[in-house]
């Protein structure tokens, strides 16, 4: 799931079905899974017009290549050169190895 809004009232996730997943912000407990989550949304959003909620600044975390994340987390790893794939364990060479 992937938070999509957050009030200091509700956590709003989406996951990837119609309806988003609400959560309460104090406690994280489950709200509603359902459309009862899409009503409080929208009630959310207008709370956030009547100053009763605040909405929440929240950042993705940047995505990173596997590489990047190993290299900014254990800088003293050593990097080690990509290995050579094997194609085939028999030799290319030995064609009447193969029964076909």
């Amino acid at each position: 799931m992937k938070l999509e809004f957050a009030t200091d009232c509700f956590l709003y996730y989406d996951d990837e079905l119609e309806m988003p997943v609400m959560f309460r912000t104090e406690d994280g407990t489950l709200v509603s899974n359902n459309e009862f989550s899409e009503i409080g949304y929208l009630d959310s959003l207008d709370a956030i017009e009547l100053g009763e909620e605040s909405v929440l600044a929240f950042e993705a975390p940047p995505v990173q290549s596997i590489q990047e994340f190993v290299s900014s987390h254990f800088p003293d790893a050593e990097k080690d050169e990509m290995p050579e794939l094997a194609i085939s364990a028999v030799p290319l060479d030995d064609d009447d190895i193969l029964p076909f």
